[in-house]
C-alpha cells in the first residue's frame, strides 16, 4: 500500500495520521477480547504499556476507548492488522522497528485467561489467538520477530500526510435515511440526537433510540461524533464507538434508523 493508501484505510476505521500509532496497540486488543469478554487486569496492562511507552498520540486515547468498551469486529482487526503490518515491513526496511510487541500480547492473553489466573496455564483460546499474532507479526523474511525487534518506545507509526494543498470544507451535512427523511446541516454548535423534542434530529416513535442518543460536534476543525450514554448504543460502520472521528461517508446507526455523515470538499 501507498501512503494515501494507508491513510485511507486509517480514515475509515475513524483514525487520522496525528493519531495512527494506536494501530499499533490492536494486537494486543485482539488478545483481550479472545475470550469474547475482556478482563480489567487486561486494561490495566494494556493503559500501562500505552502510558509507559508513549504509543498513543492525537485522539489515540479515545480508540483505546472504543475497543476496551466494545470488541471491535473481525473485518477492524483485519483492515488494523494490513496497515500494521505494511508499516512493520517499512521499519524493518529502515532498521527501525518495533520490539516486544509479542511479548506485551503475551502479558495481555496471560491475564486475559481464566485458565492461567486459576492454574497458570494459557487457555486454548489466548494460544490461538498468539499464534496468529505470531504469525502476524513475522515481517518479511524474519522468523523471529521478537528477537529482532530492539524498542517499543522507538516505534512511531506515522503516515505521511498527503502533499496536495489541503481542501476547504463545506458545512458538513447528516442525512437521515428512512422514516424522517432528514438533512441536518453541521456548523459550530454540536448536533444532538435523540428520541425527545429538542434534539436537532428527533427520532420520536423508536423507543431503541435514547432520549439524547449521540451528538455531533466539532473539535480544533475536526469531526466527531459521541455517545451520550445510550442505552442501545451508537454504532459507526457496524463498529460500537463512544467518541470517534468522522472523515466522511461513514454511516451511522442509531435505534431502527441510519444516517450518513457527508462531508463534501470544495478545490
Amino acid at each position: 500500500m501507498n501512503d494515501a493508501e494507508l491513510l485511507s484505510v486509517l480514515n475509515g476505521m475513524g483514525i487520522d495520521a496525528q493519531s495512527s500509532s494506536a494501530v499499533a496497540m490492536l494486537p494486543m486488543v485482539k488478545v483481550a477480547w479472545a475470550g469474547g469478554a475482556i478482563h480489567m487486569e487486561a486494561i490495566a496492562v494494556i493503559h500501562r504499556v500505552a502510558s509507559t511507552r508513549g504509543m498513543l498520540y492525537g485522539d489515540g486515547f479515545a480508540l483505546m476507548k472504543n475497543w476496551l468498551s466494545s470488541q471491535p469486529s473481525d473485518d477492524f482487526f483485519r483492515r488494523g492488522f494490513s496497515v500494521l503490518r505494511e508499516v512493520m515491513e517499512r521499519a524493518v526496511v529502515a532498521g527501525d522497528a518495533p520490539s516486544d510487541l509479542y511479548k506485551f500480547c503475551e502479558a495481555v492473553a496471560r491475564v486475559s485467561s481464566k485458565r492461567y489466573r486459576n492454574f497458570g496455564l494459557m487457555g486454548s483460546i489466548e494460544r490461538r489467538v498468539l499464534s496468529m499474532l505470531r504469525d502476524l507479526l513475522t515481517v518479511a523474511h524474519v522468523e523471529d520477530v521478537s528477537d529482532l525487534l530492539e524498542e517499543v518506545d522507538q516505534f512511531e507509526m506515522v503516515v505521511p500526510r498527503s502533499s496536495s494543498r489541503p481542501r476547504r470544507l463545506i458545512r458538513p451535512r447528516i442525512e437521515v435515511t428512512g422514516f424522517p427523511e432528514k438533512s441536518q446541516p453541521l456548523s459550530s454548535s454540536p448536533v444532538f440526537v435523540g428520541r425527545r423534542g429538542g434534539n436537532a434530529i428527533q427520532f420520536p416513535v423508536d423507543s431503541w433510540v435514547s432520549r439524547q442518543h449521540c451528538r455531533f460536534f466539532n473539535k480544533n476543525g475536526r469531526w466527531y461524533i459521541a455517545d451520550c450514554g445510550s442505552v442501545h448504543g451508537t454504532w459507526v460502520d457496524d463498529e460500537k464507538i463512544i467518541e470517534r472521528q468522522l472523515f466522511g461517508g461513514e454511516r451511522i446507526r442509531v435505534g431502527m434508523f441510519t444516517m450518513k455523515f457527508s462531508m463534501p470538499c470544495a478545490a
